[in-house]
């Protein structure tokens, strides 16, 4: 249903979620993570499909945790129309917020961290959120485990660094994965996130300044210099 415009009185999609302050993961992007996308059978236009609602409430084999929980979602919007059978009912921890002629919202009980946050911890590893952007996160190291790892909901695209810990193999292949082996109790670990070429882009805009300043100056220093030579011979 969500060429049906009369359901925007109660959901959007596709790029009309850029006009909203909401996070959203289910948006427009002609960019998307593959191995993401593949998860959450999500097209080009952020939509998705019916079973997605039962694997969002189903627990990831590896980390044990709840795959809702490893992206950060707290709100669900579930359209009726991919549902003929009914809706089903809310998973444990959730609860049906509203009920729209068109939608039907679940939102959790008790809300996590949203995207872009710590999303689990192996047995006996604990970390502390000291600071979290759009672009980065800095942890501390509290406790570590016999096995200590972390897992952020942050896609892993090219470009992210991280200081103070190694990277691990991707949670469900997409999920940024931290491997603190080689951590101690007190460390700090930033990860942070810059573009691929973002350095070289930042020292040609800067080239690029100082000649747009610089040719002027020369060229007023070039015609004084000929100028006085003009002089000179005259």
């Amino acid at each position: 249903g969500w060429d049906d415009a009369q359901t925007y009185s109660e959901r959007l999609v596709a790029n009309q979620w850029y006009f909203s302050s909401t996070q959203v993961s289910s948006l427009y992007t002609v960019l998307p993570h593959e191995a993401y996308v593949t998860d959450v059978c999500a097209d080009l236009r952020g939509s998705t499909c019916a079973a997605l609602l039962d694997k969002l409430w189903s627990v990831d084999d590896e980390t044990g945790t709840e795959v809702a929980t490893l992206l950060g979602v707290n709100t669900i919007v579930a359209i009726k129309a991919s549902f003929p059978d009914g809706m089903p009912p809310a998973a444990q921890g959730w609860r049906v917020m509203s009920e729209g002629e068109y939608t039907t919202i679940f939102v959790r009980e008790d809300p996590v961290p949203t995207a872009g946050g710590l999303a689990w911890e192996s047995e006996g590893t604990s970390l502390s959120v000291l600071e979290q952007t759009n672009t980065g996160i800095v942890l501390r190291v509290n406790e570590l485990g016999t096995d200590p790892e972390a897992v952020l909901s942050r896609l892993n695209w090219p470009g992210y660094t991280i200081d103070g810990a190694e990277w691990g193999e991707p949670v469900r292949d997409y999920l940024l994965r931290i491997d603190l082996s080689e951590a101690s109790v007190g460390d700090t670990i930033a990860v942070e996130f810059r573009p691929p070429g973002w350095t070289l882009e930042v020292g040609m805009l800067v080239l690029a300044g100082i000649m747009l300043i610089g040719w002027p100056i020369l060229a007023v220093i070039a015609a004084r210099r000929a100028r006085a030579r003009q002089s000179t011979r005259n």
